[in-house]
Parts: structure tokens; C-alpha cells; sequence
């Protein structure tokens, strides 16, 4: 939501819980240099409507990061959410769901302030898609 001021200044909206829990986690688990050089590719399935990303755009997880707080695109948070599933099973050398691993680590992240069970795997589409290439840059 863009409120527009009479001064000319707008402001935007912030986005949901989920999508600064998303962003959080994904800071967790990026490096800096991870997080500039690393890039995503933007299924189209995950648009609905967005008009920040197209079908098959790559972009570094920086972008990302920055888009996923804008209300009302979901493309970002779920490429984050796949981009950052994967790395996180690559790196304990296990296979399976990137998505499920991902909220996995979200409830992990929102368990710390007594949040249990914050985010069931369904909210975010569970279970195996293959889709959303991590490639480094």
C-alpha cells in the first residue's frame, strides 16, 4: 500500500510477519558475499501479479532481500525461500524439500521468542518442486 503525503513524500507499506521472518532467516544463513553474488531464478508461478520480477528473471539474493519487504509480492519471498532451502540442505549435505527446510528454519527462528509453530510447511506450497535454480555470480 503506497500513501501518498501532501508534501509529495509517499510512504509504503511494510510487509507481513512472514516476509520479515523470511528475510530474517535468510540473513542467517547468507554470508555477505553470498548475499551479492548469489542469485536466484524467479519461477513464474510464484508472480500473482507481482510486477517487480518476469517469468525466469535471475536476481541476487541482495534484490531479493530488499523486495520481499515491499507488501504484496510473494515471487521474492519464495525464490528466497527455495534459493536459501537449498543451500541450507547442500550445506548439511542432505537432500529433500528446499521449501520445507526453509520454513523448518523460520519456526526455528520464531521459536526463539516463544513463537512455536508459527509457519506450517503449507504456507508456503510444502513439498518437492523443482524449480528456482540457485546460481552463483
Amino acid at each position: 500500500m503506497v500513501k501518498s503525503n501532501p508534501d509529495g513524500t509517499s510512504q509504503v507499506g511494510v510487509a507481513s510477519l512472514t516476509k520479515m521472518i523470511n528475510k530474517l532467516v535468510a540473513r542467517r544463513w547468507l554470508t555477505d558475499e553470498e548475499r551479492l553474488y548469489t542469485a536466484v531464478a524467479v519461477h513464474p508461478d510464484d508472480l500473482q501479479g507481482g510486477r517487480r520480477f518476469h517469468p525466469a528473471d535471475v536476481v541476487a539474493c541482495r534484490d531479493l532481500l530488499y523486495a520481499a519487504t515491499l507488501p504484496s509480492d510473494n515471487a521474492a519471498p519464495n525464490a528466497i525461500a527455495l534459493g536459501v532451502g537449498r543451500m541450507a540442505l547442500d550445506h548439511e549435505d542432505r537432500t529433500g524439500d528446499p521449501i520445507a527446510r526453509f520454513v523448518r528454519a523460520m519456526n526455528e527462528f520464531a521459536a526463539e521468542f516463544d513463537l512455536k509453530g508459527l509457519f506450517a510447511d503449507e504456507s508456503v506450497e510444502a513439498g518437492p518442486r523443482d524449480r528456482g535454480v540457485a546460481v552463483s555470480g
